[in-house]
């Protein structure tokens, strides 16, 4: 059995002024062995999360890969219109994005034949993502089934769909590790920073764990 203790909730060590890896050592075997022997000494562990809920933050950390490059092709065939100064209307630049018409609108465009072709291999590999995200996000709702019921509770909300209930599910983990909701919000990015000056102090941006707004926001 390993137990994983938390420093800043260990006291014994947190509020040590002489802190040594040594003094440190002896002090975390006394409380393993009085909390093994007699249960009566409580360690604060570090939050160790499920198999399935790594499982999860694994694959949505794929989900954040194939992301960012679906964000990189797309960027690359709007740097390319620009070299040749085509400005492309937004129903028109979806469908050249598009596997269906994608070809059809390319072969409409007035640019160089280089220009074409660096258009064309990225599409190609656009498209052959953005299968791969589909398939990933499959395969994050047949691994997330265990959950359906915390699912379809967090889906009654508006405007929360399954693969954002399981974002919100993968990174928050056990939501009893946290004892307020003001702790969770603090986790999740969502408690807005206190700025002051002199006398004065306002509240400035709340800004969301990069973690969570990238699978909770982008691409879905």
């Amino acid at each position: 059995q390993c137990f994983i203790i938390d420093p800043y909730r260990f006291r014994i060590i947190k509020d040590s002024w002489n802190k040594t890896d040594k003094r440190d050592s002896r002090n975390m075997s006394k409380a393993l062995w009085v909390y093994m022997v007699t249960g009566e000494f409580g360690l604060p562990l570090v939050y160790k999360p499920s198999a399935l809920i790594r499982e999860l933050r694994k694959l949505y950390a794929q989900y954040q890969v194939l992301n960012k490059q679906i964000r990189v092709f797309k960027n690359n065939i709007q740097s390319v219109l620009a070299d040749n100064g085509v400005v492309l209307p937004i129903l028109q630049k979806n469908h050249l994005l598009s596997k269906k018409r994608g070809m059809d609108v390319l072969e409409e465009l007035d640019i160089s034949e280089a220009s074409r072709i660096s258009i064309k291999m990225n599409q190609e590999i656009l498209w052959c993502v953005l299968e791969k995200k589909e398939e990933l996000v499959n395969e994050i709702l047949r691994i997330g089934e265990p959950l359906k019921e915390d699912v379809e509770l967090l889906i009654s909300i508006r405007g929360i769909t399954p693969l954002t209930s399981l974002a919100f599910l993968a990174d928050v983990g056990d939501i009893r590790r946290f004892k307020t909701l003001r702790k969770m919000n603090a986790y999740l990015g969502l408690v807005p920073k206190l700025k002051e000056s002199g006398a004065r102090s306002r509240s400035g941006p709340c800004w969301i764990s990069l973690s969570f707004a990238d699978r909770h926001i982008t691409g879905f």
